[in-house]
């Protein structure tokens, strides 16, 4: 399977069992996976699950609100949660142990025996997940249920962002799916992208089985009409995830490469906020320019690197062979590019090239991209005029359409991706949408304390080993993945713990008993879980997305958030 995303893809030779991954492309024999986002590290389910856990001054509906009363019974409920999520947290420590050990081991005998052991792990978190109750009312919900954020990103995606993006991607890019299906899926635990899409290739090069990953905490707040945080908003990253997923449904997928895929997706909606970044911590002038052209190698997949530099050169690259086959006499650039590949489902690249510009294959172009630095100076007299410090003060995006690129209607990180407010259980035209929520219901909140002064709403905590992954986990085969896994499931669960303390604080406060030591130890263990994402960060490196792809399906990322200093503008 292949995984794509916003910042890598992962491209597997293999027969249509395995899968590839575009878009960010990540050499794997795994399905592809393309996520997105640059901010979307940063937020963590630390960052505050409003709805999720909240203290409530008011009368609070009674008719589907299960109720105890009493300080006591309210204190009981949390330590209750409290205590479980601390013997899951202590499962999770000895099962990245074992992972560890595992990778440094060579014997697979060994290897087995420590997976053993994980099983076991898991299996435990299994139980201890659907049997802990408080007054015979289930404390954790599973995997197959919906929380308020998870119900949340799925009306946005029926109200505007899927539709939005297949408008978009036929008015930029005249390319439609073929009605094939489209599986959405939530991942609740903290991963190294906003969104992805993954899928495996057939026999002709197109993808099948293809899903579309998002990540719940990364993805918040996803209210409409844009999402998440500025100038990255969700809607933008949907519709470079919705890049791949449509063109993999409509050429040989396959034979591009990663560079192409990912440069791609991030013309439809610009990426000038990003090369500016870049640019900045490669050095600025004409030493950055050099080294987001440089980065794009020689345009195999071997030289591909799931980070956001390579995202920038790929960008910059199609934006680059864009004025390029322009320059050919073919009007629509880029457009007139995927039309050909269209039309032409068995061809590669290289064959899309020789016929709609006048470059004789993809070498031809890398060698006039990079080896001829037409690819730095393209870049440079971009920053010199401006373009992308206007970008990050509000300007236009650099898109396909905007008027940076085709002297078109000013495009900005807001704009670029029309709004609509259209509700639709289908909103896609060309594919049939399969929603996480089939027979499953959203969890309903809890309400701890009498109706009179102050009462929590307790929502089941969603956590098993399918919601941290580690039933998924395989020492053999994957131990460094292994260990990633178990990271951002202890972040994940560091979080659920921080949120309960803060609960219990509140409540303590509010009914006159809170002292020093329980307020510092809130504090404490807040603290520990903000390290602890800040850790995840940090080590969502070059190396930790690799391991990450290797599982299956193979990913392929669109991490605008892989690197911290992109974020930070002066």
């Amino acid at each position: 399977m292949t995984v794509s995303s916003e910042i890598r893809s992962l491209t597997n030779a293999q027969p249509e069992s395995q899968g590839t991954v575009t878009s960010n492309e990540i050499p794997t024999a795994a399905p592809t996976i393309d996520t997105a986002e640059p901010d979307t590290i940063n937020r963590t389910s630390l960052a505050g699950n409003a709805a999720r856990l909240d203290i409530s001054a008011g009368a609070m509906a009674q008719d589907h609100l299960m109720q105890t009363t009493g300080a006591q019974d309210k204190t009981a409920l949390l330590q209750t949660a409290q205590s479980a999520l601390d013997e899951i947290y202590a499962m999770l420590q000895q099962g990245k142990k074992l992972a560890i050990q595992a990778s440094k081991l060579q014997d697979s005998d060994e290897k087995q025996a420590l997976q053993n052991k994980i099983n076991q792990i898991s299996q435990d978190i299994h139980r201890v997940s659907t049997s802990t109750q408080y007054n015979k009312i289930n404390l954790f919900t599973n995997g197959d249920s919906l929380t308020p954020n998870d119900q949340t990103i799925i009306n946005s995606l029926k109200s505007d962002w899927l539709e939005e993006a297949e408008n978009v991607i036929a008015e930029r890019y005249g390319l439609a799916g073929d009605g094939a299906n489209l599986t959405i899926a939530l991942d609740e635990t903290p991963e190294p992208f906003l969104a992805a899409t993954e899928f495996n290739y057939d026999s002709s090069g197109k993808a099948v089985d293809e899903s579309l990953h998002i990540a719940v905490q990364t993805s918040l707040p996803a209210a409409l009409p844009n999402g998440g945080e500025a100038p990255f908003y969700d809607d933008r990253v949907m519709t470079h995830e919705m890049v791949h997923a449509i063109m993999g449904r409509t050429m040989n997928f396959k034979a591009l490469p990663n560079w192409f895929k990912e440069g791609t997706a991030e013309f439809i909606h610009g990426a000038d906020e990003r090369v500016a970044g870049d640019l900045a911590h490669s050095g600025g002038g004409m030493d950055g320019a050099t080294a987001i052209q440089n980065a794009l190698g020689d345009g195999t997949d071997k030289a591909w690197v799931n980070d956001s530099l390579h995202y920038s050169s790929a960008f910059m690259a199609v934006r680059y062979l864009h004025n390029q086959i322009k320059a050919a006499g073919h009007s629509g650039g880029i457009k007139d590019l995927l039309t050909d590949l269209k039309d032409n489902p068995t061809e590669n690249l290289d064959q899309a090239l020789n016929h709609v510009s006048n470059y004789i294959d993809t070498s031809a172009f890398i060698s006039d991209y990079v080896s001829k630095s037409n690819g730095a100076a393209f870049i440079h007299n971009l920053d010199t005029a401006g373009e992308f410090t206007t970008a990050l003060n509000g300007g236009d995006t650099g898109g396909i359409g905007g008027a940076d690129a085709d002297n078109g209607p000013v495009q900005t990180a807001t704009s670029v991706i029309p709004d609509t407010n259209d509700p639709a259980n289908q909103p896609l035209k060309h594919f049939h949408v399969i929603w996480p929520e089939s027979g499953q219901k959203a969890t309903s909140p809890i309400q701890v304390g009498a109706s009179q002064g102050m009462a929590i709403n307790y929502t089941p905590l969603k956590i098993d080993s399918t919601v941290l992954g580690t039933d998924k986990v395989d020492l053999v085969n994957n131990p460094d993945n292994a260990v990633t896994t178990f990271t951002n499931a202890l972040t994940y669960v560091a979080g659920e713990q921080a949120q309960l303390n803060q609960l219990k604080n509140k409540l303590a406060a509010g009914s006159g008993q809170s002292g020093n030591s329980d307020a510092a130890a809130g504090i404490q263990d807040a603290a520990t879980a903000q390290k602890m994402a800040a850790y995840v960060k940090a080590n969502l490196s070059e190396n930790a997305v690799s391991a990450y792809s290797q599982q299956q399906p193979a990913r392929v990322f669109h991490l605008l958030a892989a690197t911290n200093y992109f974020y930070k503008f002066p």
